[in-house]
């Protein structure tokens, strides 16, 4: 992934993933609760899209900051009708909205599409449909 910004987040996140200890995630868990959720949001949704075979480098800091948080305005609308709390939803929505985002970077719209909310911002900033930003999406998602 050619992401200057984010140099080998996705890689280093799994090496310390590997090899951590029970107390290490207790930890990381709490500082993860810690943070401010624009924050580690937008570095979830990177490492995401790194995961599918996205170059992020092409996102610029602002498309990432507005895709965070309308996933978490998108949560936080959900959860009153879910009656769950917000933060249940973020995880599984930043992998769906990379995984949306991901195909719809790589021309494949068989099976999903990309919300028109999404597609509006990936615009803004010139990412377009097809455009696949450092090359093909990897279509071997079978860790998933």
């Amino acid at each position: 992934m050619g992401d200057a910004r984010y140099q080998r987040f996705y890689e280093r996140d799994e090496a310390r993933r590997a090899t951590m200890a029970p107390a290490q995630a207790v930890l990381g868990a709490f500082l993860g609760l810690m943070m401010p959720v624009s924050y580690s949001g937008k570095l979830y949704l990177v490492r995401e899209l790194q995961r599918f075979g996205v170059d992020t480098s092409a996102f610029p800091e602002q498309c990432l900051r507005r895709l965070t948080e309308t996933v978490v305005a998108q949560c936080k609308f959900m959860s009153k009708i879910r009656r769950r709390p917000w933060r249940a939803e973020l995880t599984s929505s930043f992998e769906g909205t990379a995984l949306l985002i991901a195909y719809h970077l790589s021309g494949d719209r068989k099976d999903f599409s990309l919300p028109d909310t999404y597609a509006d911002i990936l615009s803004d900033y010139g990412i377009a449909f097809g455009s696949a930003p450092g090359g093909p999406i990897s279509n071997d998602w079978t860790g998933l």
